[in-house]
């Protein structure tokens, strides 16, 4: 599977495309280098939502098994220990968290 797009590159062919008259899906997408199906569904995004990507498409993947707080938690521990090793950050947030 390819990489994913940045939304900068996907507003630029937007941009692109409302900005030129004779700009159609193919131009657009032989001058990104990428599908015409790319640039129809960063259309189909812009009409339903505003928005170059779909705000509710949900990542795929195993979930997470931490929260905003324990991010934080690694922000400001990682901040204080910037030579740490990662099991040493686990161990960290499973003594503030209390989890064995």
């Amino acid at each position: 599977m390819p990489a994913a797009y940045s939304a900068d590159l996907k507003r630029l062919i937007y941009d692109w495309y409302v900005e030129d008259i004779t700009m159609t899906y193919r131009k657009a997408a032989a001058r990104a280098k990428v599908s015409i199906g790319l640039v129809a569904k960063i259309m189909k995004n812009m009409d339903e939502f505003g928005v170059v990507v779909n705000p509710n498409k949900r990542r795929t993947g195993r979930a997470l098994d931490y929260d905003e707080g324990d991010l934080a938690y690694l922000t400001e521990w990682l901040q204080c220990h910037p030579t740490a090793y990662l099991d040493e950050a686990r161990e960290a947030l499973c003594e503030a968290r209390e989890v064995e």
